[in-house]
C-alpha cells in the first residue's frame, strides 16, 4: 500500500516532478536487456493502422496515416533507441503525496518500443487536454531531457509518433463505439474532436 492520491490535472509543479520522474524511470529501463517478449506490432509507428474505418464523419483516417508514413520514411530507425516503456503516462497513473510523485501505477500497457514513443504519448495527452498547451509541452521536454536527452533523430521521430498515436486513438474510439452501442454517443463525441484533429495533424 502506498500513501498518496492520483492527480486529475497537470499543474506546473506536478508536471516538472512528473517529467523528471519518468525520465529517471526510463533511464533505468534503458539499461535493461531487451528480450522481445512483450512487443506491440514491430515498428507499429511505421505501418498502416489496422483499421476498417477509412472515413469517419468526413475525416480520412487512412489518408492521414499514409501522409505521415511517407514522411516517416526519412527517419533513420537505427538511431532510435529501444527500451522497455510504461506506455500510458498521464495524471491518473501517478500517486502523489506532498506535491511529489511517490509511485507510477498501471503498467498494463508496458512493452518494448522506441524510447521516444514514451514521451510522445505524454505530449499527446497534453495536446488533447488543451490544444494550446505549448508551454507545458516545452516544459515537459526540457525537464525530461535534463536527465535523459534525446538525439536529433528521436526529436524528429517524436513529432510523427504523436500523430500516429493520435490516429490510433481515433480508431480505438470508433472501434469501441461499435462494440459498445450503449456508449456509442459518448465514444463518437470523443473521437470527433475536430479542433484537436486539425491542431495535431496540421
Amino acid at each position: 500500500f502506498i500513501d498518496g492520491e492520483t492527480s486529475g490535472n497537470y499543474s506546473k509543479t506536478l508536471l516538472n516532478e512528473f517529467s523528471k520522474t519518468i525520465a529517471k524511470i526510463n533511464l533505468h529501463l534503458l539499461k535493461l536487456p531487451l528480450e522481445n517478449k512483450i512487443v506491440w506490432k514491430k515498428d507499429h509507428q511505421f505501418k498502416l493502422l489496422d483499421t476498417i474505418y477509412i472515413d469517419f464523419k468526413g475525416f480520412k483516417i487512412l489518408n492521414e496515416n499514409k501522409k505521415i508514413l511517407s514522411e516517416l520514411k526519412n527517419i533513420n530507425k537505427s538511431k532510435l533507441r529501444k527500451s522497455a516503456i510504461h506506455g500510458d503516462y498521464h495524471p491518473v497513473n501517478l500517486i502523489v503525496r506532498d506535491k511529489k510523485v511517490v509511485s507510477v501505477i498501471d503498467w498494463g500497457d508496458s512493452h518494448e518500443d522506441y524510447l521516444c514513443q514514451e514521451i510522445s504519448s505524454l505530449i499527446l495527452d497534453l495536446i488533447l487536454e488543451n490544444s494550446s498547451n505549448f508551454n507545458k509541452i516545452k516544459q515537459v521536454t526540457k525537464e525530461y531531457q535534463k536527465i535523459l536527452p534525446f538525439n536529433q533523430e528521436e526529436r524528429i521521430a517524436m513529432y510523427y509518433f504523436i500523430k500516429v498515436r493520435f490516429l490510433g486513438g481515433i480508431n480505438w474510439h470508433i472501434k469501441m463505439s461499435k462494440l459498445h452501442p450503449d456508449k456509442k454517443k459518448k465514444l463518437e463525441k470523443e473521437a470527433v474532436e475536430t479542433k484537436h484533429t486539425k491542431e495535431v495533424l496540421r
